[in-house]
């Protein structure tokens, strides 16, 4: 990859971003691209995909919520489900789904060990795993991070990307993770994203804990 002379360095950045993402979006890769502004930085969750899930994989359990809730119950679910990461931590929740109203719902799938049971692959195959690109995390200001992976609307990693052809390698984006303010509920420990990734075209870092 090259820069022209007289061409800003941002855009190359960008590319690399655009890359990154094209390959995971790709056959191989197995995710499909996400979007920004479906992301609730109040809550760290991307409700549109989580309640894409909800309703592809289970809306006969949605319908018994709603015969049991008046009004709100789509919001009133996702503010379920954040209460529930807060508490319990997203691997606990993956893996033992989310109880709302005595309502009991998965919140993904894990690969099951065989083929034996088609509906479990089918539900398998119904996961949603999303790559978000900028994703604007804080209540408080406009920040945002390169990119964001989710399970059903669910985060699960971030990365902070650095292009060396901007001047910036991967030690900048360590940097700037640790300038993070890890209060900001994205980068909770254990209860959001489990894992965050400081790359470059050379080297990836990776840590649980900001």
């Amino acid at each position: 990859m090259s820069v022209r002379k007289g061409v800003s360095k941002l855009p190359s950045e960008k590319r690399f971003e655009g890359e990154i993402e094209n390959y995971m979006t790709s056959p191989k890769g197995g995710w499909t691209k996400g979007s920004s502004a479906n992301f609730n930085p109040r809550l760290a969750l991307d409700s549109v995909e989580l309640m894409a899930w909800i309703k592809d994989t289970q809306s006969d359990k949605l319908q018994e919520l709603r015969n049991r809730r008046n009004n709100d119950v789509e919001q009133k679910f996702i503010e379920r489900v954040a209460q529930e990461l807060d508490n319990r931590g997203t691997l606990d929740v993956l893996r033992h789904g989310v109880t709302d109203l005595g309502v009991e719902f998965q919140m993904c799938q894990f690969k099951p060990a065989g083929a034996l049971n088609p509906d479990l692959v089918e539900l398998y195959q119904k996961n949603r795993l999303t790559v978000t690109r900028q994703v604007h995390f804080s209540t408080t200001t406009n920040e945002s991070i390169d990119m964001c992976l989710f399970v059903n609307g669910i985060p699960v990693a971030t990365a902070e990307l650095k292009e060396l052809l901007t001047g910036q390698n991967v030690k900048d984006a360590i940097i700037q993770y640790k300038a993070r303010d890890n209060k900001e509920k994205l980068f909770n420990f254990k209860t959001r994203a489990l894992v965050h990734f400081a790359v470059d075209p050379n080297d990836v870092y990776m840590t649980t804990r900001l």
